[in-house]
């Protein structure tokens, strides 16, 4: 059975036992006890339970998965490591809601342009907006949609800037678009 986790946009994605790795890991790191080995015993058990616990529902929330990440490291004497996970959850969500989209744009790109300001449109960061872009008008599936969205997510949360503008998103957004597209090939070409 596929386990659909409905992300906190609304839009949903299939569960990945790697993302619950990277998480695990991620956090452990930030306690100073990174451990590869255990991140991915700890993580088998995050993925059984939520296996388990889904006999019936196909659908989770990317916050009940968190909350069941913390439990696991409670649980197994990693409580430094629950609440590094904690407050990098709580520290990213803050940084999202204090960024601001403006338009400032100097240059017009015609029908580009149009259909990005559908879009990307100024207010708060959405994270969604790109997805939804890249699948609706550049034909991209929502999982590669997602990939290009988080690399450009993190770059704007790492300038550390309260507000940036469209054009900024949309160059970000291509960059990252050229550079997924590349890596894409590239794995086609070693398949082969």
């Amino acid at each position: 059975m596929t386990i659909k986790v409905i992300k906190a946009d609304g839009t949903a994605e299939p569960y990945l036992h790697t993302k619950v790795m990277a998480a695990i890991n991620i956090a452990l790191e930030a306690a100073d006890c990174a451990d590869v080995s255990m991140a991915e015993d700890l993580a088998d058990v995050v993925t059984h339970y939520i296996h388990k616990r889904q006999n019936e529902k196909n659908r989770i929330t990317s916050g009940e998965i968190l909350y069941i990440i913390q439990a696991v490291l409670e649980g197994t004497d990693n409580g430094p490591a629950a609440e590094a996970l904690s407050g990098y959850h709580y520290l990213r969500k803050l940084n999202r809601s204090r960024i601001e989209v403006v338009d400032i744009d100097a240059v017009s790109f015609d029908e580009l342009e149009m259909l990005w300001h559908h879009h990307i449109s100024p207010g708060r960061w959405e994270k969604a907006s790109i997805v939804q872009y890249l699948n609706e008008k550049c034909g991209l599936p929502i999982p590669n949609a997602r990939v290009i969205a988080s690399a450009v997510e993190e770059k704007v949360l790492n300038m550390g800037c309260g507000v940036v503008s469209t054009g900024l998103i949309k160059q970000l957004v291509l960059a990252e678009a050229a550079a997924f597209s590349r890596a894409e090939k590239q794995l086609q070409a070693l398949a082969v």
